[in-house]
């Protein structure tokens, strides 16, 4: 059992659209932890530094505002060299006036940030919408 875990979370660049890793004790309030989250974000030239930490005491953390969903795993390839979206999509089903499309995205982290991911599921949304305003289906 572990008395204590330290939070990894990725970090939104200012004016870009990537991201970086953070990883830092938590320590004293939730302000001062973001306060210090802050400068060292600021401070942070590297990407995706090498953690000081062991892994075993670390907890992962993403968050990812600009869609919803159900599901999400993380890519099963541990080849890094694996740059190839993988995407599925199942039967478009009308529902009253919203037209609902089953889908799944798997692609490299490594590659692709949630922010890449909910524009893409954002314009997708846009154009079932469409279809349901031109009464296209």
């Amino acid at each position: 059992m572990l008395d204590y875990l330290i939070p990894s979370f990725t970090d939104l660049k200012a004016n870009s659209e990537l991201f970086h890793i953070m990883t830092l004790d938590f320590e004293g309030t939730m302000k001062e932890f973001s306060d210090e989250a802050k400068k060292v974000s600021a401070a942070q030239q590297m990407y995706f530094p090498k953690s000081e930490y062991p892994q075993d005491t670390m907890i992962q953390f993403s968050c990812l505002p600009w869609f919803s969903f159900t599901n999400l795993g993380n890519e099963l390839s541990l080849d890094r060299d694996d740059s190839i979206p993988k995407v599925i999509w199942g039967k478009f089903e009308k529902h009253g006036n919203h037209l609902l499309l089953p889908y799944s995205v798997q692609v490299n982290h490594r590659l692709i940030d949630g922010i890449h991911l909910g524009k893409l599921i954002n314009q997708l949304q846009q154009y079932l919408d469409l279809l349901v305003i031109e009464g296209t289906i």
